[in-house]
């Protein structure tokens, strides 16, 4: 088995651990070689090597970004993947019940459990495995980046508050599944889980194998009405209030006059318009454990 590391994931926590890899494995009868990215997007490089060497089982020790640039690279192949959730948001294992940055139940997982058949949303040459967002969530990710001071869900939240002090709403024609809206939104959100940016539990409906999208929209509201309504998009009990709507689909497309950056699992990559769909059971995930 070969295990992917970015060591720079949950703030250097991932880089920490990777010391303790082997015994981890040892104990669960497994033997593995690790290799650390080096920058963004090399993990997807180390594992599209993997690929063409024939591969049969890719661990990543990291968080939802990391995973993806995987998932990018093993998309259309026989390859299972299994997870070590070390990043900051890790939206991902959360919405798969996995263990969250804890290293030898993660390595358990990946020894006993058996495959998921899991979903990823496809935009233009690029997959994404959580989420993808424009609008206010692009801003709590470029807040993300200037923070340094915390790690998990205390860093997503002091970003969005951040964030708020520059919410604006932006006009977007939104195709979904051939019907199209223009719609003034300060958030769109396009979910594969349902759970995003550190714990977010935006779109409740959300199933990682359902062969649906789950889109999430925020229309003109308020920074005060925003901010009070957090503590109920935590729990996933905000889905009646009257600025939030939610949309499932096979496809979705969104285009804009005003220049808006795209979140893809927590990497800032591009900027609108973005025409995205479902690719169903796209990839094998190791998630149940079997005793």
């Amino acid at each position: 088995m070969k295990v992917i590391v970015n060591p720079c994931a949950g703030g250097g926590r991932a880089g920490r651990e990777t010391k303790s890899l082997p015994l981890a494995l040892r104990r669960e009868g497994l033997s593995g070689e690790v290799f650390e990215t080096k920058e963004p997007g090399h993990a997807i490089e180390i594992a599209k090597r993997f690929v063409v060497e024939g591969e049969e089982c890719i661990a990543v020790m990291g968080g939802d970004g990391t995973f993806a640039e995987v998932v990018n690279a093993v998309v259309g192949h026989r390859v299972r993947l299994g997870l070590i959730a070390m990043g900051s948001g890790n939206d991902l294992a959360r919405s798969l019940g996995l263990p969250r940055n804890n290293l030898s139940e993660s390595i358990r997982v990946i020894a006993r459990g058996e495959t998921l058949a899991m979903d990823v949303g496809w935009e233009r040459e690029r997959v994404f495995v959580s989420s993808l967002g424009v609008g206010f969530p692009a801003a709590v990710g470029e807040k993300t980046k200037e923070i340094g001071l915390y790690r998990g869900s205390a860093l997503f939240l002091a970003a969005m508050f951040r964030a708020l002090r520059q919410l604006t709403p932006i006009d977007v024609k939104l195709v979904v599944d051939g019907q199209q809206s223009d719609r003034r939104v300060v958030a769109l959100i396009i979910q594969n889980t349902p759970f995003t940016g550190g714990g977010l539990h935006t779109a409740p409906e959300a199933r990682v194998d359902d062969g649906f999208l789950d889109v999430v929209l925020v229309y003109e509201v308020g920074r005060i009405n925003l901010a009070w309504n957090l503590p109920r998009i935590y729990r996933g009990t905000h889905t009646n209030h009257p600025k939030f709507n939610h949309l499932r689909c096979k496809s979705v497309s969104v285009e804009s006059s005003t220049p808006a950056r795209k979140l893809f699992d927590g990497d800032l990559v591009g900027e609108l318009p973005l025409e995205c769909k479902v690719i169903p059971a796209a990839v094998q995930v190791l998630c149940r454990v079997v005793e």
